[in-house]
């Protein structure tokens, strides 16, 4: 396929040095293609959290319409963007050592005060959002196969994380089963639950069987890594072929 013909794409980078980022942006230095790319999805972040809905309060990077917090500051900490031409439309973010139901108050009484235990092959998403610009239900099945994708590719085996049951609910009717629920409680006056899900290849298969309509040019993805100093761009196919030891 022409890439002109590419409209939506996947983008995984890898946050390493986040203060080095956010210093270049405080000194108005030219920024590298990885950064302008965590800068927009960080973007949208500010624009659903801070000022849709009131969730988090501004801080001294407000000002750059970014939204950051201290868990950002983490080492390998995977930043998952579904972009629609070079605006994103969809975030994740993936933890992996400091686990934000661990030391957020409100999210700890959820799992009554039990603390939960990173595992070696697991990593906690955060800051999931998608743009009101966007499909939600079409865009939430594309940004679950960018997330399967990137945790198969990473080793990763499960995702903790903090949900609305209604769109743990609608994860669940679109192929991605619960391993294990670690509490169910209200924030916001919102129903919410801590589940653990399972990330396997068969999972992308039940998304892709349940979702035909809104996957039907799952193909045609574009998926880029800047899980180094190089960029990567690979095709759906490509990275299957890869993950499953083909040529």
């Amino acid at each position: 396929m022409n890439e002109k013909e590419v409209l939506f794409k996947v983008i995984a980078t890898k946050s390493k040095d986040v203060e080095n980022f956010l210093q270049k942006l405080v000194c108005e230095c030219e920024l590298t293609e990885k950064e302008e790319v965590l800068k927009e999805m960080l973007s949208l972040r500010y624009k659903i959290y801070i000022e849709e809905l009131s969730w988090v309060e501004k801080n001294k990077f407000s000002n750059f319409e970014i939204e950051v917090d201290e868990f950002d500051s983490q080492d390998d900490i995977i930043h998952l963007g579904l972009f629609e031409g070079n605006e994103a439309v969809g975030y994740i973010r993936l933890l992996k050592h400091r686990y934000m139901i661990n030391e957020i108050s409100s999210f700890n009484k959820i799992i009554k005060s039990i603390k939960h235990i990173p595992q070696k092959r697991e990593m906690e998403s955060t800051r999931f959002c998608i743009s009101s610009k966007a499909d939600r239900l079409t865009s939430f099945s594309r940004i679950l196969v960018g997330l399967i994708t990137v945790c198969v590719m990473n080793g990763v085996v499960s995702i903790t994380t903090l949900l609305e049951s209604i769109v743990r609910l609608t994860a669940y009717r679109k192929g991605l089963p619960v391993l294990h629920t670690l509490g169910k409680g209200g924030i916001n006056n919102l129903p919410v639950e801590i589940v653990s899900f399972s990330m396997s290849e068969d999972n992308l298969e039940n998304i892709k069987s349940k979702n035909p309509k809104s996957l039907k040019d799952i193909n045609s993805f574009k998926f880029e890594f800047f899980m180094d100093e190089s960029v990567k761009f690979l095709s759906f196919k490509e990275i299957w072929q890869s993950i499953k030891g083909g040529k």
